[in-house]
């Protein structure tokens, strides 16, 4: 039979499959492998036997009495850990959905902080036997503390890189204040970049002015323009808000035109008094409809590579049994070494600092900041166990649960946005699988 959480489609005389969890992720199939996965009945020996044979292998059909399931979260497989570093909380925008609580608070990390994390992440690593660090360089604007992250990129290389620990460096900016510098040093240590752009012109400006209230987005294009002219091709990080989402149609043609992988994010509220995310998922769908019909025409026309993340879906190939790593494999590092769950739970009690005894896991597994962190994964939610894109999105982002339902372990008040565009998303996924076959 066939697996109860796959979606199947046509396009362009090809077939396509996805199940969420599976870890060949979206498959492109011909025809008639298609049509048999849909009705197994039409099944005929000599044409359908090796079709049948991929199936399986693609973990596409099972047989009736073994059912493919699928391990949920244990701390025991983990080998990898996602660090948040919040290098400085200066800035120089003044976004006016910021999570930054006390924005009064300019200090940056010093070399002496920077230090103690790379020490503790030494031992963390060790006892933990990791082979994969992922370290985000964030703020505020981490640009204004160029010294400590020089130092961290120059100390990774010496106590992991040299010592076979994979790392992944990664700077979030607002793109400001990247220059020719600054374009050398993320060439030199090999720094993957995003840059957060919300809209173009005045729709960017709305959100992320400066703090003198004129608009970023000319200086931001500016050095966009700049990087790229260079050879680097930053990702770009959008957050949809009221505010701009009448601007998206036009930020995503623009983005697409330049071939740039790009991430919406949707409005996230902190304070439980959000009560709108209804009618913000039905403003939400014209915009989002028109990106993507743009998309398909550029792919088509082999303009674009199709490199896209809607807010929590995921498409890629392991199962998700929450939206993200939080308090398993991923924590926040503040500028003063505090710990916490979430940037954008930095408002909320510290987990830990580094000066405790315990490695950066251990403090990690043992926070109380949300106690039912842990209870439930994504398929034991009253609404998610049935549906099919569960572990595509892992129920949605944990702090937007908790203020939207009370909990963590609930659906997204984004439930109805994510059933309607993840169909959208896999087939123009397939459509790429096409075009890149096409080209070879």
């Amino acid at each position: 039979m066939k697996v109860a959480n796959c979606h199947t489609g046509e396009i362009d005389g090809y077939g396509y499959a996805f199940a969420s969890g599976n870890r060949n992720g979206v498959m492109l199939l011909d025809l008639r492998t298609k049509r048999l996965l849909d009705d197994l009945s039409i099944f005929q020996n000599e044409k359908d036997e090796k079709r049948i044979d991929i199936l399986i292998k693609r973990k596409l059909i099972h047989l009736k009495n073994r059912p493919i399931y699928y391990l949920p979260i244990s701390r025991s497989v983990i080998k990898s850990i996602g660090i948040w570093l919040h290098v400085t909380n200066n800035c120089n925008l003044d976004c006016d959905y910021c999570y930054i609580t006390n924005k009064k608070d300019k200090r940056s990390m010093t070399i002496e902080t920077a230090n103690l994390f790379l020490s503790k992440l030494e031992n963390t690593v060790k006892q933990h036997n990791l082979k994969f660090i992922q370290i985000k360089f964030a703020g505020g604007e981490p640009t204004m503390n160029k010294k400590v992250i020089i130092f961290i990129a120059d100390e990774v290389q010496k106590r992991f890189v040299d010592n076979g620990i994979f790392i992944q460096l990664r700077l979030i900016t607002n793109g400001t204040l990247l220059d020719s510098e600054w374009i050398k040093l993320l060439k030199t240590y090999s720094i993957g970049f995003c840059i957060s752009l919300d809209g173009v012109r005045k729709w960017n400006d709305a959100t992320r002015p400066y703090k003198n209230g004129a608009g970023s987005f000319k200086q931001i294009h500016k050095n966009l323009k700049m990087c790229m002219e260079e050879g680097l091709q930053p990702g770009i990080l959008t957050t949809i808000t009221e505010e701009n989402i009448e601007g998206i149609p036009l930020l995503s043609r623009f983005l697409i035109d330049l071939n740039l992988r790009f991430r919406y994010a949707v409005y996230r509220d902190n304070s439980g008094n959000y009560k709108k995310y209804e009618s913000f998922i039905d403003k939400l769908m014209y915009p989002l409809d028109d990106c993507y019909d743009y998309y398909d025409k550029a792919i088509r026309e082999q303009k674009a590579f199709f490199s896209h993340q809607l807010a929590d879906i995921h498409l890629d190939k392991k199962p998700h049994f929450k939206s993200c790593n939080i308090g398993y494999s991923g924590l926040i590092i503040n500028h003063v070494g505090k710990m916490f769950l979430c940037q954008a739970g930095m408002n909320k009690l510290s987990i830990g600092c580094l000066t405790d005894k315990k490695t950066l896991l251990q403090i990690m597994w043992n926070q109380k900041t949300l106690p039912d962190l842990y209870k439930k994964n994504v398929l034991e939610y009253n609404k998610c166990k049935e549906c099919k894109w569960a572990l595509s999105c892992g129920g949605g982002c944990s702090l937007i649960n908790l203020s939207a339902n009370g909990s963590t372990n609930t659906s997204s008040p984004y439930c109805k946005l994510f059933k309607k565009m993840i169909p959208r998303l896999i087939k123009l996924k397939a459509l790429q699988i096409i075009q890149t076959s096409l080209k070879i």
